[in-house]
């Protein structure tokens, strides 16, 4: 006698046939990297430290942006409106430190005194 079996249900038949189909894996696979690398774009990109030592006190200030973007917490009254470039070069002492992303930059980061010229490999002219 033969034993009944279950029926596949309507998802699992989609899954099937999209593991079968390797090119839309693969877009699937990119989709998701990308996702990733816009999720973490402050970690990459940024003109906040990722972790610094300030008066030997740790701070995460790339965290409490995001913390303070959505109401949950207050920038400290030292740390509101600043340059924590000019922040970290104006008041940092030698037990001071700052770990800032790889491209220490902002997307909003935007300097008027330089003339608009085109791109080119020569390093950026110090402030």
């Amino acid at each position: 006698m033969k034993t009944a079996r279950r029926p596949e249900g309507y998802w699992h038949i989609v899954l099937r046939q999209f593991a079968r189909n390797r090119v839309a894996v693969a877009g699937l696979v990119v989709v998701l990297c990308l996702f990733i690398i816009a999720a973490l774009a402050d970690f990459i990109a940024n003109d906040k430290p990722l972790v610094m030592k300030y008066r030997n006190q740790i701070y995460f200030p790339v965290l409490k942006d995001y913390a303070a973007s959505f109401g949950v917490s207050r920038w400290e009254a030292e740390f509101q409106n600043i340059s924590f470039k000019e922040f970290v070069a104006a008041n940092f002492t030698t037990d001071d430190w700052a770990q800032f992303p790889p491209l220490r930059y902002s997307p909003n980061e935007v300097n008027l005194n330089e003339p608009l010229r085109r791109p080119s490999r020569a390093a950026p002219a110090a402030k």
